[in-house]
């Protein structure tokens, strides 16, 4: 099985996997608990939550402020992507002035906001998924918020994202595995050949597609193709390594998770367009496989 990209859904998915001895790639939720279980037949092709959130506790912390509100849906993602962000910016000496926790699927974000605002913290770290993250985003600048606070956050300024907020994105600064602005020949072709075929820019969701199948070929490349021996398929997962849009990929034998470059990137507009400019990259991040914080 290949994909699941929320984090409560795919730890439903892994109990049930657990009992059927199944194989099982994970290409998009993030949650910490997925690769830290140690089950031998998963492997995740994306990202955790501590790969993100903990360059993004250390830039917060050195460039934008020492104290922050975090505000995240109240599910397994957006608790990991908080306690991930949390460990290191409160060992480093950072304060958190408040946890702010919407439940999943809110529309009207005003009360947090309007919470937000008479804390008037000098940064705010967020994570939505989706359409929560679209919303969230639109009301924090309609509340005049933005121009106050940088709203930095996890994975929140994917391409999507952007194209759906316009210019109200401007300023954002957050930790992804992938934008189309990555400088590599492999991201330069990928989305050159995603544009060519769907009239759109790719967004990280398109790479973590990409890369849990280009993942996948290689290690039954190592297999002769043959799936049938879950532990051969298993070992070959374990020395998977190649370049990918993201960057250097190569797949971690102690965790089953990436090891990869993170990029700190900030939303502007550059010859009438929206788009991203890494402002840092964090080389070969990897998991650390257990709670550290």
């Amino acid at each position: 099985l290949v994909g699941i990209q929320a984090s409560n859904v795919a730890l439903a998915v892994l109990n049930y996997m657990k009992q059927q001895k199944a194989f099982y790639v994970v290409s998009g939720a993030g949650t910490d608990a997925i690769t830290w279980d140690r089950y031998p037949y998963l492997f995740r092709t994306s990202i955790s939550a501590y790969q993100l959130s903990t360059p993004m506790a250390n830039y917060v912390y050195d460039n934008l402020g020492k104290e922050t509100v975090t505000t995240a849906s109240d599910y397994a993602g957006g608790r990991d992507v908080i306690a991930q962000f949390k460990g290191p910016y409160v060992a480093r000496g950072g304060k958190i002035l408040k946890e702010i926790w919407p439940p999943l699927g809110t529309t009207d974000f005003s009360p947090y906001l309007t919470d937000i605002k008479s804390i008037n913290p000098p940064v705010t770290y967020d994570f939505m998924p989706g359409a929560d993250a679209v919303r969230f985003i639109q009301q924090y600048s309609e509340f005049g918020l933005k121009e106050k606070m940088p709203l930095t956050g996890f994975t929140i300024i994917d391409s999507q994202t952007v194209s759906a907020l316009g210019k109200s994105a401007i300023g954002i600064i957050s930790a992804l595995t992938y934008t189309d602005t990555i400088d590599n020949p492999e991201s330069k072709e990928f989305a050159a050949n995603y544009r060519a075929k769907y009239k759109s820019s790719p967004d990280l969701f398109a790479d973590y597609g990409f890369v849990a199948a280009r993942a996948l070929a290689e290690a039954l490349k190592m297999t002769d193709g043959d799936a049938t021996n879950k532990d051969k398929l298993a070992e070959a997962m374990t020395k998977v390594k190649f370049n990918a849009p993201r960057g250097p990929f190569r797949m971690d034998p102690a965790t089953h998770n990436p090891i990869q470059d993170i990029y700190i990137c900030q939303v502007i507009e550059r010859d009438n367009k929206i788009t991203t400019k890494i402002l840092a990259t964090l080389k070969d991040v990897r998991d650390p496989g257990k709670k550290i914080y």
